[in-house]
């Protein structure tokens, strides 16, 4: 329901204690409020007597793509709402990055941000993706890796201390307009 509040847990943060003696550090389950703001559905007409007298399949033909439909929507609308919250870049604006070199910057602010290694995700607009993909399949090795960077244009798997990659139709695209205006 529009208005409710739900709460988003906080990793734990130690401090490391130097010398000999112990400082314990309690747990503290911090959390974030989050106010749902949208609603999203997406409504099938149909009568009990199509269902009883129809042979179609209403999963396959009626449900599955409703569901990939909201699903995009909620997907689109996270991502055009949540771009907005992150400040730091690399690279040069509305350029598909395709240099590895990009992704190694964006790493050293993740570094310097002390993101974990193991919890980097990138999400990559089809361009971005088709861009870093054919930059390097002429690198990687071995060979059965290239085929499959080929075969299904992902480029996929941990590279570039990136532990997953994902390629997304929906990553909101942004118009640089005068800077300081």
């Amino acid at each position: 329901q529009i208005g409710y509040t739900v709460q988003q847990r906080i990793p734990q943060r130690f401090r490391v204690n130097k010398g000999q003696n112990l400082n314990p550090q309690p747990v503290v389950d911090q959390v974030v409020p989050i106010t749902l703001t949208e609603q999203a559905n997406v409504g099938i007409e149909f009568s009990t007597a199509s269902l009883t007298m129809e042979v179609d399949n209403y999963r396959e033909k009626c449900i599955a793509p409703a569901i990939d439909t909201l699903a995009n929507a909620v997907d689109s609308d996270g991502l055009s709402m949540g771009y907005k919250d992150v400040y730091w870049t690399v690279g040069t604006p509305a350029t598909n990055p395709a240099a590895n070199s990009i992704y190694l910057d964006a790493g050293v602010k993740l570094d310097n941000a002390a993101v974990p290694e193991s919890q980097r995700v990138a999400v990559l607009s089809s361009g971005m993706h088709a861009a870093i993909a054919n930059a390097n399949v002429a690198i990687f090795n071995p060979a059965n890796l290239v085929g499959e960077i080929f075969r299904k244009g992902q480029f996929g798997r941990e590279a570039l201390g990136i532990s997953e990659w994902f390629k997304d139709q929906n990553v909101a695209v942004h118009t640089v307009g005068a800077l300081g205006g």
